[in-house]
């Protein structure tokens, strides 16, 4: 009777404990900071272990089921530059300790030795157990003879696999005389959770406790059931897992002693197992160790952080949507912020700038680079801002998010200014905290009105005098001997002109006709003469460079000028250069005559000489030596004068590298474009125009041969003047 009393005490029991448990959750309840590191700030990233309502490692963890704080300041992943994310799952050390109750009853002999080791080793040998990563000990409840029993240390903690096999097997189990008393395991228990307490911090890692025992024999003067419920209370406030290997064959005391078990693992999240000497338990060893290591899950989160703020800064991480104070435990990590140096490169403290009228500087370019972080903290660049320095308003649109790396440039355009005044501009930078780095310049503008030159119109003076009357003798007698007279001298000029209009153009028809066959006839001879001197004539007009105009006169921006001829002279006066940039009459820093482009044929390259310019020359900002040729080649940027002050700039482009013997045209290998020289011979009969000996050269507007004299049986041709080439079959032109 008394029997089924216990039977049915127990199973009540078993349904009350079952009921107290509670509901396993679905998401994250709370969650341990176990580490920061801010190496790479403003990069952060959190270590973190997360927990569900049964301290217990939740499913698969996403971003949506956690929020992290800085500071109170919920890091959102939608801000621009946050970049939050989350890693894969880690494992980290995992503590087991093993407290084996050797007491009265524990007979382990007649209940199998090898079965309680086996149960042991499955840690190491079922591959959980991490050499040098994991943490084990061994702990024995053993009585000491007397009424009190003691809690015997096997196997301090070690990450040592085989130190952990070796005490497993040797660590007597058989019975001895301290093995004849009762024992109180859970005081065993108790013990290891002090071990564990000063190893671990609470939440940060997987801890267990297993317990290894046939019953619980003397708990306290309480009943044992109460006694296992407060120990299991205390384990999971400490995030501690309770597990218990039952070695026992269940007779009326097992059954006793099986609620009092089931309550020491209840509110862990532990499991209870029966061991069985008839059947392989390798699965069950492999369920509960699998857990344990499974519940050592850990996880990191990466973010790029907002807060501006120096010093000590919080982190925590909640289940989504919970407030900071949620946090199971937080994060600390410290940062000293300081802002960048900045420096503007472009324009000059206390720069000047003059406009004439609507002429000379229209804007100002400002650029600053980033120099250096002193704080060593690289951050990036949110945006960059124009600003008056005195009204701290913003003169242009900001440059967003530009690399840190590379200079800053804005352009200020001036051109609408009607009065002098005087500018500080500040080049302000925001880093992605928010973080303000400036830099200032003075700069002065001076607007010089333009006045035009008054033109004088003189007017006749009216001088008032007496009417004169003249009258018209024909008016008197048409007859009259005066008025035949007044006739002729008023209609007989009119007649003359009309008649010599008539002769004029009946002569003009006939001289035109008579003109037209002789310029035929001089061009046909005169291309006659370059065939039989060049051995057939090439291409006319081909192209050897170009030069596109990006900064001119307006007209020539934007512009490309093709450059046929050996030599070629760029200024600002159309009468001593080739190429005029600007007009004679304009304010520039151009000189009119700036520079000259030569191609040497025998090199096949091209050159440019500054012509001892007054503001110099540059060639990929590389100023010039005047008279002292330099190599160009395609894309080289040429500046002419001061861009500040109504300088030039054009790029280079070579459209062919060298001019082929025999095929150059010798229109390609004179000074300018629309001198039009013919080839010359030399008194041997052949070309000087491009020989490798005798190099051309101009002599006053005409080609003179080095070395031959002007006495040969070709003076007269070394003599003629240039005869610029006509495309016109007009006879005033040919004849002109």
């Amino acid at each position: 009777m008394f029997g089924s009393l216990r039977r049915v005490f127990f199973f009540l029991t078993i349904a009350w404990i079952l009921s107290a448990r509670p509901a396993a959750a679905a998401g994250v309840e709370t969650a341990f900071v176990t580490g920061v590191q801010a190496d790479a700030f403003p990069q952060v990233t959190v270590s973190f272990r997360a927990l569900d309502s049964d301290g217990r490692i939740p499913g698969q963890l996403t971003k949506q089921d956690i929020d992290i704080y800085e500071n109170g300041e919920l890091v959102n992943e939608n801000d621009e530059g946050v970049n939050f994310q989350l890693s894969a799952p880690t494992v980290a050390p995992v503590y087991v300790y093993f407290v084996v109750d050797v007491g009265r009853y524990a007979d382990f002999n007649s209940f199998g030795e090898e079965l309680i080791r086996q149960s042991m080793n499955h840690f190491v040998s079922g591959g959980f157990f991490r050499d040098g990563v994991d943490t084990v000990a061994i702990l024995a409840q053993r009585g000491t003879g007397g009424s009190e029993d003691r809690t015997e240390t096997v196997l301090p903690p070690t990450t040592s696999a085989a130190a952990f096999l070796r005490e497993v097997e040797r660590f007597s189990l058989s019975s001895s005389p301290d093995t004849s008393r009762d024992t109180r395991g859970l005081l065993g228990v108790e013990s290891a959770l002090t071990g564990l307490d000063r190893l671990t911090d609470p939440g940060h890692t997987s801890a267990a406790v297993i317990y290894v025992g046939r019953l619980i024999e003397r708990a306290s003067q309480s009943t044992p059931i109460t006694d296992a419920q407060n120990l299991s209370g205390d384990a999971r406030e400490q995030r501690v897992q309770l597990y218990t290997f039952h070695a026992e064959q269940f007779d009326d005391r097992a059954q006793d002693n099986l609620g009092v078990l089931q309550a020491l693992v209840g509110q862990t999240g532990g499991e209870y197992l029966r061991l069985a000497r008839n059947r392989d338990q390798s699965a069950d060893f492999d369920r509960i160790y699998g857990d344990i290591k499974t519940q050592g899950t850990s996880y990191q989160a990466t973010f790029r952080s907002r807060v501006d703020e120096s010093g000590q800064r919080r982190v925590a991480i909640v289940p989504q949507g919970a407030t900071a104070d949620a946090a199971g435990e937080v994060g600390e990590y410290n940062v000293a912020l300081q802002p960048a140096t900045v420096a503007i490169t472009s324009p000059g403290d206390n720069a000047t700038y003059e406009r004439r009228g609507t002429f000379d500087v229209s804007e100002i370019v400002v650029a600053a680079e980033l120099r250096d972080w002193p704080d060593r903290i690289p951050r990036l660049i949110d945006r960059v801002e124009l600003q008056d320095g005195e009204t701290g308003a913003s003169l242009l649109p900001p440059i967003p998010n530009p690399p840190a790396d590379e200079p800053f440039e804005f352009r200020l355009d001036i051109s609408d200014l009607e009065e002098s005044q005087d500018l500080v501009l500040k080049v302000v930078v925001y880093d992605e905290l928010g973080i303000e780095a400036s830099a200032s310049v003075r700069v002065a503008i001076r607007v010089i009105p333009f006045t035009p030159t008054p033109i004088v119109v003189t007017r006749p003076v009216e001088v008032p005098g007496p009417t004169v009357l003249i009258e018209n003798p024909c008016d008197v007698n048409p007859r009259s001997q005066e008025c035949i007279i007044y006739n002729v001298r008023t209609y007989a000029p009119w007649g003359v002109v009309a008649i010599l209009g008539v002769v004029l153009f009946f002569t003009r028809r006939q001289v035109g006709r008579l003109a037209s066959a002789a310029g035929a006839a001089v061009k046909e001879g005169v291309a006659e003469v370059r065939k039989t001197i060049l051995g057939g004539a090439g291409a006319r007009g081909k192209v050897l460079a170009k030069l596109h105009v990006e900064v001119a006169r307006k007209d020539l921006v934007g512009v490309t000028i093709e450059i046929k001829s050996n030599r070629t002279t760029l200024g600002r006066n159309p009468k001593l250069s080739d190429v005029s940039l600007y007009d004679e009459d304009d304010i520039s820093t151009v000189s009119g005559d700036h520079c000259t482009i030569q191609f040497d044929k025998r090199l096949g390259k091209f050159f440019i000489t500054d012509n001892n310019s007054t503001a110099g020359t540059e060639v990929n900002s590389v100023l010039l030596e005047p008279n002292q040729p330099r190599e160009l080649n395609t894309d080289d940027v040429i500046v002419l004068g001061d861009l500040y002050r109504r300088g030039a700039k054009v790029r280079f482009e070579i459209v062919e590298a060298a001019a082929v013997a025999g095929e150059v045209p010798p229109e390609t290998l004179l000074a300018g474009e629309n001198m039009g020289y013919p080839s010359q011979p030399t008194p041997g009969g052949e070309t000087i125009l491009g020989t490798e000996t005798q190099p051309t050269e101009v002599w006053d507007g005409r080609l003179s041969p080095p070395g031959v004299s002007t006495e040969t049986e070709n003076t007269d041709i070394w003599n003629a003047p240039p005869v610029p080439p006509k495309s016109s079959d007009d006879w005033m032109d040919d004849l002109s």
